[in-house]
């Protein structure tokens, strides 16, 4: 007992602590003899104090391997006592299977044939670094994404038209958490609409605020007219077409897509929408907002739609400001310089500070060579002396510039060759 522990050991207390000196090493295990290690479990059941032995081990290693994912661990403990122990007299326990069963295979392969590969990457995967890691300044690097909006809208000119749900691309710098650019369309996602977000964020805000009654804003407020040198998106049909080609070609921006499945790798474009799609939720609420909870008596929130895509997108365009102006961001790294300079982690005093410094690498473009630029092409269009073959009609040039090109073009091609053209779609 302890009393008789305690005083024949000279009445001392650390004499209850446990005898640490007769175990082995951690990390290391102990030889295996004919006897059970640990504890007898049962003196009357024999088979109950199993040796675990090479051969068992590599059994219930492959075991567990191939039967927890689908069976569990109790039905692949089953199925193992059927496979190899049905005709011996002593068996593991089903304790010894899980511990033995873990122990022996590797903790992240048990994840990933439970959950599965893409999941396992996608939620359990363990970060080593921050996306932040590599960035040095504003403009290194813009990530951009694209959701669809939690709200039904109405025609623009017929309030009684139904459209639907608009498509939302958001731009936002590593650097600063600054939310560059966006755009909100009534259609599906595209380059056009992808297009219209990167041009955006490389012009000023100050005529966008005038077309939606912002008057009280200035250019201050969302100072950011540049582009970057890099853009990071996911693997979305507009980023890899021939059409985004016209980005790093004609804006020598470098256009990076993510992995598939692999949201972390964008999680700053990724929180910032979310974020700003939960926060403007509270003023379209019974205006069109979809609205959470079972399908079968949630009500149909189309019938409530009274805003156009541009009333929803002054609510955006607000809640960014905010965003921007006014919210830090949670959990930043700030540099050694930023602390002496006493640099808060709200994105625009980041974003101004980084200016300041001369870091990054922020280019500007004038706003019509921007938007030409940016335009989607076409592939392989014919031309000849009446004009161009394009969507099935045949288009001609009203400008003498545009006259001026095709003749040169019929100087140094023969009719029928085919040619590159840039258009708006609209």
């Amino acid at each position: 007992t302890y009393i008789d522990k305690y005083l024949s050991g000279g009445k001392h207390i650390d004499l209850f602590l446990p005898n640490y000196s007769n175990c082995g090493l951690r990390g290391k295990q102990k030889k295996q003899g004919k006897v059970k290690l640990g504890r007898s479990i049962s003196r009357l059941d024999s088979s109950a104090n199993f040796v675990m032995t090479s051969e068992a081990k590599e059994i219930i290693s492959d075991a567990y391997k191939l039967y927890v994912k689908k069976n569990g661990k109790v039905g692949a403990y089953e199925l193992m006592l059927q496979k190899n122990y049905l005709k011996r007299k002593s068996k593991p326990t089903l304790s010894q299977f899980k511990y033995w069963g873990s122990l022996l295979n590797d903790p992240v392969e048990i994840k990933k044939s439970k959950h599965g590969s893409i999941v396992y990457n996608k939620d359990l995967k363990p970060l080593k670094s921050t996306v932040r890691q590599d960035i040095f300044g504003p403009g290194s690097e813009y990530m951009m994404d694209s959701t669809k909006d939690n709200t039904y809208t109405v025609s623009l000119k017929f309030q009684h038209k139904y459209l639907g749900r608009c498509t939302l691309y958001l731009v936002c710098d590593v650097f600063s958490g600054m939310v560059t650019g966006f755009s909100l369309t009534p259609d599906n996602a595209s380059y056009y609409s992808a297009a219209l977000a990167i041009y955006n964020a490389g012009v000023n805000k100050e005529e966008l605020f005038k077309e939606l009654g912002l008057n009280d804003f200035t250019y201050e407020t969302w100072p950011c007219d540049y582009m970057p040198f890099r853009i990071l998106c996911d693997r979305g049909p507009e980023f890899v077409s021939y059409m985004s080609e016209s980005i790093p070609n004609n804006l020598d921006i470098e256009l990076n897509n993510t992995p598939p499945y692999s949201p972390h790798l964008k999680a700053i474009i990724e929180r910032a929408i979310r974020t700003l799609l939960t926060k403007i939720e509270g003023k379209l609420y019974g205006h069109g907002l979809i609205e959470k909870g079972p399908s079968r008596i949630s009500k149909d929130t189309r019938k409530e739609a009274i805003l156009n895509y541009k009333d929803i997108q002054k609510i955006i365009v607000l809640e960014i400001l905010k965003h921007n102006n006014t919210n830090p961001i949670e959990g930043y790294e700030r540099t050694s310089e930023m602390i002496e300079d006493n640099v808060p982690t709200i994105p625009i005093h980041l974003w101004n500070w980084g200016i300041s410094k001369g870091i990054g690498s922020l280019r500007r473009f004038e706003k019509s060579e921007l938007w030409i630029k940016l335009l989607p092409t076409e592939k392989d269009v014919t031309f000849n002396k009446v004009g161009y073959l394009f969507k099935g009609n045949r288009w001609k040039n009203a400008d003498s510039k545009g006259e001026l090109i095709r003749e040169r073009l019929l100087a140094t091609k023969k009719q029928g060759d085919k040619v590159t053209i840039s258009y708006n779609p609209t």
